[in-house]
């Protein structure tokens, strides 16, 4: 099972950090590691009524779910987001993810089609099963959406094992109370961290034996870096109110968040 370990790095030790792994890693499809690259994560994270995930976080539970809707880089109607559940169970982190077209993704919270509105590939063989497995969550929970996440992530690959990932997400920000269909607009959005972003490496065999001394050469601790919960945390000032009608059968969904 993948594990995670997440380290806040001063900005200007990127080069460092770049000269240090490049024996270790690869680029991975969206980075030229010789010409560093960024792509865009955008997320719309989901809860219930109770926040009960976002409490699970703060009280420290080993075994918890995210719920989220993910797209990349900038707007296009043919844009392909993904249904995701992400499950923590101890040290261990698991993925649910199944593709779905951006223009499609109302239609399919609203209908639960899964055989109408979801995109067949190869390369997501569960997709279905996990789309059938968000929306029920959905449904059952009752689920609105609670913060925007976004960052721009630069990405390798371990050199022997595809399966390792080390990440170097910048820039990280966010907005409280998102709309859906503003998955790609940046307005209202705050900056979580000044001239710091999140390493991440990510094993499904432990934390890798060469990382050990580039960890130790930066000086930096192992932390629970939750982006989703640290944008939430950023935004909440107050008691706050909103409403959605991104529910099934578009009915209004009245949700009150307590500033604890």
């Amino acid at each position: 099972m993948r594990q995670e370990y997440k380290y806040l790095v001063s900005d200007d030790k990127i080069p460092f950090l770049r000269e240090a792994i490049r024996p270790h890693v690869i680029p991975d499809d969206h980075v030229d590691i010789g010409h560093a690259e960024d792509y865009t994560v955008r997320s719309i994270y989901y809860d219930d009524s109770h926040m009960t995930q976002y409490h699970k976080k703060l009280s420290g539970d080993r075994n918890r779910k995210k719920y989220r809707i993910r797209g990349y880089n900038e707007y296009d109607e043919n844009n392909i987001v993904f249904l995701e559940i992400k499950r923590k169970h101890d040290l261990s982190i698991l993925k649910n993810r199944a593709p779905v077209y951006f223009k499609n993704i109302y239609d399919l919270l609203i209908t639960g089609d899964v055989a109408e509105y979801m995109r067949a590939r190869p390369d997501f063989p569960e997709a279905e099963n996990n789309a059938i497995r968000f929306l029920y969550n959905y449904y059952k929970l009752h689920l609105v959406p609670v913060v925007k996440v976004i960052y721009d992530r630069e990405a390798y690959l371990f050199k022997f094992d595809h399966s390792g990932r080390v990440t170097f997400d910048k820039n990280l920000r966010g907005s409280i109370y998102p709309q859906l269909k503003n998955l790609y607009h940046d307005q209202k959005i705050k900056y979580a961290f000044r001239d710091q972003f999140i390493l991440e490496i990510k094993s499904n065999y432990g934390f890798p034996e060469w990382a050990v001394p580039i960890i130790a050469e930066l000086g930096v601790k192992r932390q629970a870096l939750s982006k989703f919960t640290i944008c939430i945390d950023m935004n909440k000032s107050a008691i706050r109110r909103f409403s959605t009608n991104e529910t099934i059968a578009h009915s209004k969904h009245e949700y009150f968040f307590i500033n604890d």
